[in-house]
């Protein structure tokens, strides 16, 4: 697995031109993770000169529909146009395709890209505790559920009433006062998955892209969390997926919001919503990806590499597991290091679906 770091999220040309070499070096997709986080140098890929002439098949239809993509916050963006780029060398009709998953996904992008910039309030590029980014519209919910997401969202006794539906947990969480995370952010973020899964995936706690679009794993993690669940055969449309904490703990460096590690006090305090969400799922495996996901499901510090691959009992029901966070395995810098842990996110995931389907 190779990393390719961009500098700027939503630099076009600049992710172009490494696509473009990458496709001229013959680097497959699959091969390749793709992250704009702001932490190192930007990736350059050196072409050798066997390489530098061959031609690569961006036609105009390709980079019409590739840059108005761009103009979209989700990190899915770059895998998803290098894949695209990368079947026009055998597919040259592809983009005609309108029924293809990757053109209609690239096409819904582009479109609420458009739609965005037609809105009268649009989101700020600043990010600030005073001028945080307009909220993604969520689902409506009953009065019934906002007064009962309140009376167990605010700081009152944790053994009061409990969320009775995934409905009111997302509500409760967009409402929740349990610590001071809530100030600083967009909104709050909720698992989501099926109302009844057998597996679980725990996360440490939304990134910047998941606090702007209300959901989990959506950015540059998200895309390597989808990469390794594929390989591993594992089905996230069959995965309730979720954070330990339901907050975007951050601290700003210019315009970036750049990820802080929860405390042990907030993911404390966040518990009540994974349990909440524990008890309505239901699920019969949960894997903890990371030690701030391991201390939110087990209670415990749980060492990663020394249990990982271990099924760990939290019920008589549930058996539990933990492994790396994908986000881990952005940030090291050797290819080879990386490579080895992405193979062992993947076993981890296989193990969890023997376990699920047991």
């Amino acid at each position: 697995m190779r990393l390719i770091r961009l500098a700027e999220a939503d630099d076009f040309e600049a992710w172009r031109a490494v696509a473009r070499a990458l496709a001229q070096t013959r680097t497959p997709p699959r091969e390749i993770a793709w992250t704009a986080d702001g932490v190192g140098p930007a990736t350059h890929v050196e072409i050798p000169p066997e390489a530098a002439g061959r031609v690569v098949p961006a036609n105009r239809a390709f980079l019409e529909l590739a840059r108005a993509a761009f103009a979209h916050a989700s990190g899915e963006k770059y895998g998803l146009l290098y894949r695209l780029l990368w079947r026009l060398g055998t597919e040259p009709g592809l983009m005609a395709r309108a029924e293809d998953r990757d053109v209609a996904r690239a096409r819904a992008l582009a479109e609420a890209a458009r739609n965005r910039e037609r809105a009268p309030a649009v989101a700020s590029a600043s990010f600030s505790a005073t001028t945080p980014a307009v909220p993604q519209p969520r689902p409506s919910v009953s009065e019934r559920v906002q007064k009962a997401a309140l009376r167990s969202s605010r700081d009152g006794p944790f053994d009061s009433i409990a969320p009775t539906s995934l409905e009111e947990v997302a509500a409760g969480i967009d409402a929740c006062r349990r610590c001071p995370l809530w100030r600083d952010t967009t909104q709050g973020v909720p698992g989501e998955g099926p109302a009844r899964a057998r597996m679980m995936l725990v996360g440490e706690q939304p990134g910047d892209q998941e606090d702007r679009q209300g959901a989990p794993f959506v950015g540059p993690a998200g895309v390597l969390l989808d990469k390794a669940m594929a390989v591993a055969g594992v089905d996230r449309g069959q995965v309730f997926v979720t954070n330990a904490v339901k907050h975007f703990k951050h601290e700003l460096r210019g315009k970036r919001r750049l990820h802080k590690t929860p405390n042990a006090g907030e993911i404390e305090a966040c518990r009540w919503w994974l349990d909440a969400e524990r008890r309505l799922v239901r699920p019969k495996v949960i894997v903890a990806l990371g030690a701030s996901a391991a201390l939110g499901v087990l209670g415990k510090a749980t060492p990663i590499a020394a249990n990982r691959g271990k099924s760990i009992a939290i019920s008589e029901q549930v058996r539990g597991l933990v492994t790396y966070h994908p986000s881990y395995l952005l940030r090291i810098p050797d290819e080879d290091a990386r490579h080895k842990g992405f193979e062992a996110l993947v076993q981890d995931l296989k193990l969890a679906s023997r376990l699920a389907a047991g």
